[in-house]
């Protein structure tokens, strides 16, 4: 379902974005990263790669000046539950630094809460929940949202490790061994892959296609970064890796690490782990980034701190219920 989009603020046009509207629209989000962060990390191709897996534009809100340069944006994707037992709507609005204090912060915070309204009343449903991110210490969007009502919810963490000498050898348990992924293990990845999340909150079962493609954007597996730890042919433990991040091609980013329950607490993960960050050293990468939900993964941030890596970012996910 589709919110109609509302009354302008004073001045401004207010419409769908378009294609053509990308590199203005990347530059926009580089700008407020820029103002509240003090580092861009953002690339238009990550935004590129985004609008791809849209279905159009119709759950977008693109602010312009009397001028026609743009002010504000939103964009809203519905979520059947993957975080959570009930559906919600996300929002992610972003407000030039040169335009801040004109009301668009709360005018796209309106059409959030219609997007939700809208959302409820097509499915039923008393209410709907709307949800967005913040990044930690950000004061003013912190208290912007708690004053429109959102509460937290949960945090995840973007943690990191630099690559300037040759990572530790790992130490791999006996009788595990670790290799290279091929094509033939894509069906045994799934597998261990499901077996090893379902006791995650947020787990969801997918099948082998979507799976792959959720991993692999439609690109073939960086082989070589996707590893596997076997005991007698049978696959425990996954390390998907891959090279590039939204910091730069430089750097290495860790998709998926995990191992079957059976075989847990036995150093497959930190020997998965290290072997990874040699392989991203021999590519020549300058770093490995990797995120993970520090309320959900119970001892995983412990794991990657042992392995060298530290936080450099926490981002909350924060929410309030939308009656429809």
């Amino acid at each position: 379902m589709v919110a109609p989009i509302g009354e302008a603020p004073a001045d401004h046009e207010v419409r769908r974005a378009t294609w053509e509207d990308l590199p203005a629209v990347a530059a926009l989000f580089q700008r407020a990263e820029a103002d509240r962060q003090g580092t861009i990390s953002f690339r238009t191709d990550d935004l590129r790669l985004r609008w791809l897996g849209r279905d159009g534009f119709d759950n977008t809100v693109l602010v312009a000046d009397p001028e026609g340069d743009l002010a504000a944006f939103a964009e809203f994707t519905v979520d059947d539950g993957l975080l959570s037992d009930e559906p919600a709507v996300w929002i992610d609005a972003r407000v030039d630094p040169r335009h801040l204090k004109k009301g668009l912060a709360t005018f796209l915070h309106e059409q959030g809460q219609e997007r939700a309204r809208v959302e409820a009343t097509h499915r039923d449903l008393p209410s709907m929940l709307l949800r967005t991110t913040v990044t930690a210490g950000d004061r003013p969007a912190e208290s912007f949202l708690t004053n429109q009502g959102f509460q937290p919810a949960h945090h995840y963490l973007t943690m990191r490790l630099g690559l300037d000498e040759p990572p530790a050898r790992p130490v791999w348990p006996d009788p595990i061994t670790i290799r290279s992924a091929e094509s033939s293990d894509l069906a045994a990845i799934h597998r261990t892959h499901q077996v090893a999340f379902d006791d995650h909150p947020a787990a969801m079962p997918m099948g082998l296609t979507d799976w792959v493609d959720s991993r692999t954007a439609g690109a073939p597996p960086d082989w070589p970064l996707w590893l596997v730890a076997e005991v007698d042919d049978r696959v425990v433990g996954i390390c998907l890796g891959r090279s590039g991040t939204p910091e730069g091609k430089e750097v290495g980013y860790i998709r998926d690490l995990g191992v079957i329950p059976s075989w847990r607490r036995r150093g497959i993960a930190l020997a998965l782990l290290m072997t990874e960050f040699r392989r991203f050293y021999a590519r020549g990468l300058s770093a490995v980034a990797l995120e993970v939900d520090d309320d959900t993964l119970d001892g995983a941030a412990d794991l990657y701190e042992r392995a060298g890596m530290e936080v450099v970012r926490r981002t909350d996910v924060v929410e309030h219920v939308v009656m429809a």
